[in-house]
């Protein structure tokens, strides 16, 4: 006979959510943005959740004496690490934004660079998130990322999923490039 004790994952994972940054038992310092801003990190949450991180720290661990490791991610700035590792830490991504008459197009904008860092990262689950997030809201602005990252076949889904808002969006529209618009002519002539 197996008796099956559960606890509260969310109370868990929130409370993983207190060491983000957190000096405390961190083995990983992330260099990220152009300023290299220090953030503090743990080795076994950032490998379970990213195959990058996971190939990375296995490298830097069978090195005899190693005790921290230094990863340096100049192209990713500190507000979308810092939701990264919220994700990683507690399964969730908070995105604040403080200037409320930008709020939307400033949270598409975290969204985005968080769906780009989480593809190279390889974390595909918060990736997906990401694009769910995005698929609801700004059609223009998923089809730029997902064609950025040369992710074709999601850039194409984009165009033929949400055909009324791509016409409702002409300024989002007007900042695409000549390769964006003719990928989109493309897709709307087959």
């Amino acid at each position: 006979m197996t008796i099956h004790i559960y606890s509260d994952a969310d109370s868990i994972l929130s409370n993983q959510g207190i060491l983000i940054n957190n000096p405390k038992l961190s083995d990983v310092v992330l260099k990220v943005g152009v300023d290299a801003v220090h953030i503090n990190a743990h080795s076994i949450l950032l490998a379970s959740q990213s195959s990058y991180y996971s190939a990375a720290l296995d490298k830097h661990w069978n090195q005899d004496g190693v005790k921290s490791v230094v990863l340096s991610h100049p192209d990713i700035q500190e507000d979308v690490m810092m939701a990264i590792l919220g994700f990683i830490y507690t399964g969730k991504i908070e995105v604040c934004v403080n200037d409320v008459s930008r709020s939307q197009q400033m949270h598409d904008d975290i969204i985005s660079n968080v769906m780009e860092a989480a593809d190279y990262l390889d974390i595909p689950h918060l990736f997906n998130i990401c694009m769910n997030v995005l698929s609801q809201g700004n059609a223009v602005r998923l089809f730029k990322t997902c064609f950025t990252l040369a992710r074709l076949p999601l850039a194409y889904t984009c165009i033929k999923q949400f055909p009324v808002s791509w016409i409702e969006d002409l300024d989002s529209l007007a900042s695409l490039s000549e390769d964006m618009i003719r990928c989109i002519v493309l897709s709307v002539k087959d």
